[in-house]
């Protein structure tokens, strides 16, 4: 004589739908892992993103920042460049006027 309370679960159908009821929980619970995982690195992702976009805009602004020092020693080369020119068409006029005297 054999009595058991769990002897119908030895019964292949039963065993298998407890399978799939145990294998339903863990597969809630690990697509709850995945999708809080998702979450996570959406999140870090849009970090990333946002600091992107900032070191561009950075980036931008210091190319912009060097263009107008180019320029601006450009303008003073310019200035010294005339300014000397300049100096030696006043000491060649001078030179000249004084031969012409």
């Amino acid at each position: 004589f054999v009595s058991s309370i769990r002897r119908h679960t030895i019964f292949l159908p039963v065993s298998w739908a407890r399978r799939c009821v145990q294998e339903t929980d863990m597969g809630e619970e690990e697509n709850k892992r995945v999708a809080e995982s998702r979450e996570q690195y959406k999140i870090q992702y849009e970090s990333l993103e946002e600091e992107f976009s900032n070191m561009k805009i950075k980036q931008h602004t210091l190319e912009e920042e060097v263009k107008q020092e180019e320029s601006q020693h450009n303008k003073e080369s310019e200035l010294d460049f005339i300014s000397t020119l300049q100096k030696i068409s006043d000491n060649t006029v001078k030179e000249l006027s004084l031969i012409h005297i």
